[in-house]
């Protein structure tokens, strides 16, 4: 039967996945060459605009705009700027965008994992299969426009020893109720560990693209926006570094350290269609319906285990090679109604979602049927000043809660849920692997009370982060899935402290962390965590060109780092394998706006090898990034 499910496996693997690295039009769209010259010839114009006083701007940032599916649906009366500022562009890693608060694989579109416990926003079935899910962009979390002249988007980013990104956006107006657009977004990067070939040896291939449009009537009653996303990622999984009779120092030599395994790797498929639409009979009273297709595919291969099986403690199918396939599907409809009462605002609604998620070696499908009912409210005391509580119920008994509170002065938010185990962590057979558990619901509660105090050149924003957990479930070091018997509790405080003065900028982020209860054994995160910036921001050549250039200093307390099991995708807390803090990784870093074009320029972890420690673990067994230096561009079309 094993065979059969083999040979029979559906789409999108039966195109081998070796195919996909050498699809013709992306191997010549992310050439170096060409790409390097196409951000030349982008530049261009910008400097030249530059010298024309007499250019009329008739179209630019404050004539495009832009809005989320959330923010129709809660009535929010809200049209974004796009965000032209530069002062975060510097951030180019999954990581720096998260201020180093998650660890990873040491390369740009490697698993993630937060370091700070996170509340799930799904409750009842969920794959499981999420270290890939921030390089994923579907569905609610795409920019919808409406732009007075067509728009286009592009950031690149070139990064030594071909570490390479794109993302282009383009959109236009039809007429001024309908808008089409779409996006296309590019990972691809060069084996960091044991490289054989800078050009051929890929660790990362990673692509999505999407079509988005949304439309309404001339007064606006009805509204409606649709969706298709479709992304693909691989991931070539080394199995962290060898060290088998060399040391601990073979971690820093990077390119020339030997790997656990070479051929194997994970991939993660996902589609998606979505449509939103409302319409609106009065303020006081709408109805909207949301619908919505899904489907996620996630995969594990390694064809040679004759020769790399020494990672594996089983093998329960085959002893030549590994392919193990778990998907998850559904199809959601939603329905409710609206209205706005004054400053108040309302939405009720009842959701059906109805999936699947079957495994390649076991007959159940997991089919599920699950019906939500849903509440939300918000009152404005004033725009600066609101609060507004969501709530969703699953009839089986979950359910989230979340409250937000928020004036000039003050932010409260706290996040409940009680949810069900995902589909992974109760049932797993594959080559290498096997459960069957039978775990309790999971309780969370998150509070974060946050203030803020602006005085002049001091900018202050103390905050307290709890969180509270109950039947937690968590992996450990026996690589399966375990549950918590008691009661854990992290507490996290500390904040931002920040000076400016004449263009210059100190900006520090200290926070100090306990554990208590089963949290010491289902978590790993520092005692202690900072980040510090230092940098000059001004105009320079008569307002010509905008400038910030400066240092980042990020470093920790020592703790045991999460390891990573390729096999399932994830990660799990380890007490066997050191992971020392106290490292400072320092960044450099200047930005350039001129005209409608941003220049990057970054030099990572400038200080490697350079003291007597010479580097660092960003996860267990895996060496953070090396000095290297990355440039990029973002540029911006209005006509």
């Amino acid at each position: 039967m094993a065979r059969n499910l083999i040979n029979g496996y559906s789409n999108p693997w039966r195109k081998p996945a070796d195919s996909y690295p050498n699809s013709l039009f992306l191997r010549v769209f992310l050439k170096s060459g060409l790409l390097t010259g196409l951000v030349v010839l982008l530049c261009l114009p910008a400097f030249a605009q530059i010298l024309d006083d007499t250019t009329q701007q008739l179209y630019g940032p404050s004539t495009t705009r832009y809005f989320l599916e959330e923010d129709l649906r809660y009535n929010r009366d809200t049209l974004y700027f796009l965000d032209t500022a530069i002062d975060r562009l510097h951030k180019v890693s999954w990581l720096d965008r998260n201020d180093k608060k998650i660890q990873d694989l040491g390369v740009i579109g490697s698993p993630i994992k937060p370091i700070y416990p996170q509340s799930v926003e799904q409750i009842g079935a969920r794959s499981g299969f999420e270290a890939f899910s921030p390089f994923w962009r579907g569905g609610k979390e795409l920019k919808h426009y409406n732009a007075r002249s067509p728009y286009t988007n592009l950031e690149v980013m070139f990064g030594e020893w071909g570490r390479n990104t794109v993302d282009l956006t383009f959109t236009r107006n039809v007429n001024p109720q309908w808008n089409v657009g779409g996006d296309f977004r590019s990972m691809l990067v060069t084996r960091q560990l044991a490289t054989q070939n800078r050009r051929t040896d890929r660790q990362i291939f990673s692509y999505q693209y999407d079509l988005f449009m949304n439309w309404r009537t001339k007064d606006s009653k009805y509204q409606v926006m649709g969706s298709w996303s479709r992304w693909l990622h691989r991931h070539n999984e080394p199995w962290g570094v060898d060290t088998a009779g060399r040391g601990d120092t073979i971690y820093y030599e990077h390119e020339e350290a030997p790997i656990n395994v070479r051929d194997a790797y994970s991939q993660d498929y996902r589609q998606q269609y979505r449509l939103y639409q409302q319409y609106k009979f009065n303020s006081f009273l709408q109805v909207y319906h949301t619908f919505e297709r899904y489907r996620q595919n996630n995969y594990y291969y390694h064809p040679s285990l004759s020769t790399e099986s020494d990672v594996y403690d089983a093998f329960f199918i085959y002893n030549d090679s590994t392919k193990d396939r778990s998907i998850f599907r559904y199809t959601l409809n939603e329905l409710g109604l609206k209205g706005d009462l004054g400053n108040a605002t309302y939405n009720v609604g009842y959701r059906r979602r109805d999936g699947v998620s079957p495994m390649k070696f076991l007959d159940e499908r997991n089919s599920f049927a699950e019906n939500y009912l849903m509440a939300y409210g918000r009152y404005e005391f004033r725009p600066w000043h609101t609060l507004q509580a969501r709530t969703e119920y699953l009839l089986d008994g979950q359910y989230l809660v979340d409250l937000d509170y928020q004036n000039r002065w003050l932010q409260f938010h706290w996040k409940r849920r009680f949810y069900q185990p995902a589909f992974l962590e109760q049932r797993y057979f594959g080559n290498h692997d096997e459960w069957n558990l039978d775990f309790d619901n999971t309780l969370t509660d998150h509070f974060v009370l946050k203030g803020t105090l602006n005085m002049g050149p001091v900018y202050l924003e103390p905050t307290i982060d709890v969180v509270l957990l109950d039947d937690y479930i968590y992996w450990d070091e026996d690589l399966t899935p375990k549950q918590t018997e008691l009661f854990g509790q992290v507490i996290t405080a500390g904040g931002k402290v920040n000076f400016a003065m004449n263009g210059f900028h100190w900006e520090n982020e200290i926070l100090y962390s306990i554990l208590s209860g089963t949290a010491n054994d289902a978590l790993a995160l520092p005692t202690f965590f900072s980040n510090s910036e230092v940098y000059y921001k001004g105009r320079l050549f008569q307002d010509a060109l905008f400038l910030k250039i400066g240092l980042g200093v990020h470093t920790w307390s020592t703790y045991f780092r999460y390891a990573y099991y390729p096999v399932v995708h994830q990660f799990y807390v380890q007490q066997s394998h050191d992971t020392p803090g106290w490292y400072p990784v320092v960044d450099a870093f200047a930005l350039l706006n001129i005209g409608p074009a941003n220049l990057i320029v970054r030099y990572n972890h400038m200080n490697s090898g350079l003291f007597e420690q010479r580097g660092y673990q960003i996860t267990a067994g895996y060496p953070g990034i090396p000095r290297r230096f990355d440039l990029g561009v973002r540029w911006n079309l209005y006509n």
